[in-house]
């Protein structure tokens, strides 16, 4: 009879694993923002090859720091569901916000230039989003032209949303600022196949008031 020389323990997962190992399953099938994902305009073979760098459905709690100035660029964020928002401190130490994100918005691509964030990122509210890793994006981007692309396409839409916020906070009365910026929003969630009637503000009136200019 042979001498029994090793035990092998098999371990099966809990149904916590499990549960966690089915968040990072979720495919872009299940999106809510899957139709107007700067990612949708990809082949399905590039779009998989993306996929399997990108971590998927991560959630966040309110409050939560994406990232902070100074930090070096990680990855992109792109917002699945929920809002956030980004950030500086003025030299009298107060918040100035220079941006609201939602569903579809893709944070920290101003990182991009010097690799390094040139902002704070704090969610509004739970959010889940998918992070892309920035290293790795580069490398494919190296055998998926159209990724880059894509990417000239996101920066292009920044620059025509920055444009937008310049004209938001011109010189106009208060009431003036209030209505542009409601109106924006809703033109935003309508072009991301959401209501642009009945909408929630996750932001308060002192952030409002902070981004657009006003006491």
């Amino acid at each position: 009879m042979e001498r029994l020389s090793k035990v092998y323990v098999v371990r099966y997962p809990s149904l916590h694993d499990l549960g966690e190992i089915m968040k990072d399953l979720i495919s872009c099938s299940d999106c809510p923002t899957k139709r107007n994902c700067i990612w949708a305009g990809l082949s399905t073979v590039d779009h998989h090859q993306l996929l399997n760098i990108i971590k998927l459905h991560r959630s966040k709690s309110r409050c939560y720091n994406l990232f902070r100035i100074g930090e070096s660029l990680r990855s992109l964020n792109v917002l699945r569901s929920g809002s956030a928002k980004t950030w500086n401190v003025t030299e009298e130490g107060e918040e100035h916000i220079i941006r609201f994100y939602f569903p579809g918005d893709v944070l920290g691509l101003g990182a991009i230039s010097r690799g390094v964030y040139d902002c704070n990122a704090t969610t509004l509210d739970t959010c889940s989003l998918c992070e892309l890793p920035f290293k790795r994006f580069q490398i494919l981007a190296e055998e998926i032209p159209d990724l880059n692309y894509q990417l000239l396409k996101l920066m292009s839409r920044e620059i025509a949303q920055e444009e937008q916020r310049i004209i938001l906070r011109a010189n106009r009365s208060a009431p003036a600022r209030l209505a542009s910026f409601l109106h924006c929003l809703s033109r935003n969630f309508a072009g991301q196949g959401f209501s642009s009637q009945d909408f929630n503000l996750t932001m308060g009136r002192k952030e409002i008031a902070n981004y657009l200019g006003l006491a």
